[in-house]
């Protein structure tokens, strides 16, 4: 796998370069909407406005939400009318969580997607795995580029919390699922709520899977990605975006910048730019 670093920032874009970035992806954990975070002012309608310039800053590709709930999927439905979103939700409620995908209807096509739960029966909606706290799942797309003869596959997902069995079966059903399009470059992105010495992660590295911000910065010590408006540095990194060998990894970063005066999440967004080895968009 090549790794390079692009010298402009990874919030401007470069597709006038022959050297471009080719794929722009982002995971965001945006926190779901809950009066549990009024008195603190986190609520989303005081979040909403810098989430989306956050992710207007970096204008990504793809994008992998997480701990959306319907209210907040409608709000960056309508903030960004060029992606096209897909997802269902984890369970039949109203107040049901959804780990969407987000991407450009300029650049690609959709050939397939869908949603499996991450359980011993995936294709159960609603299905609880393990000692998982609730039941969890994982929106996958393969996508077409529209102008160049390449396809790649997304997942997307948020492991359980509590679940230590739960996110490490859940890695190796989400690896066995990737491995039904193994002629496809993958992208795996979302909370894996694991750290990157466990064994969720090396479940992923076991199939080739990398870590796309180790790759470019493997020296990094501050890696802290969820922070709960409090602890903004340290070493639990628990965001990933992860890609096969068959990526070339340009730059990739933590995104700790505020966005109209504050932190939009509780979380860190990640940023990743891509681009397929073999093929030059």
């Amino acid at each position: 796998m090549i790794v390079r670093r692009v010298t402009a920032g990874l919030g401007q874009r470069q597709d006038s370069n022959p050297e471009a970035v080719s794929l722009r992806c982002m995971t965001f954990n945006i926190r779901f909407d809950t009066a549990i975070d009024d008195p603190a002012g986190d609520r989303w309608a005081d979040r909403r406005a810098s989430v989306l310039e956050t992710v207007r800053r970096f204008d990504p590709d793809v994008i992998g939400f997480q701990e959306a709930i319907r209210s907040q999927l409608d709000d960056l439905v309508e903030a960004f009318p060029d992606h096209q979103a897909i997802g269902e939700p984890r369970e039949a409620a109203e107040l049901a969580e959804y780990v969407p995908l987000f991407f450009r209807r300029d650049r690609f096509d959709a050939d397939r997607h869908g949603d499996f739960w991450l359980s011993a029966s995936p294709e159960v909606e609603g299905s609880r795995g393990w000692d998982a706290d609730n039941p969890r799942h994982c929106t996958w797309v393969v996508l077409r580029h529209r102008t160049a003869d390449f396809r790649f596959a997304v997942f997307n997902t948020h492991l359980d919390r509590w679940g230590t069995v739960s996110r490490l079966e859940a890695s190796r059903l989400i690896v066995k699922r990737v491995a039904l399009a193994s002629e496809l470059p993958s992208i795996v992105m979302g909370d894996f709520n694991a750290e990157e010495a466990s064994e969720p992660l090396e479940a992923f590295r076991a199939a080739g899977f990398r870590d796309t911000f180790r790759l470019v910065r493997p020296e990094a010590e501050d890696v802290q990605t969820i922070h709960h408006y409090n602890e903004l540095s340290g070493s639990r990194k628990i965001d990933y975006i992860m890609c096969d060998e068959r990526w070339e990894v340009i730059d990739a970063a933590i995104v700790r910048e505020r966005a109209r005066g504050r932190l939009p999440s509780d979380h860190f967004p990640l940023i990743a730019v891509l681009a397929p080895s073999s093929v030059r968009l």
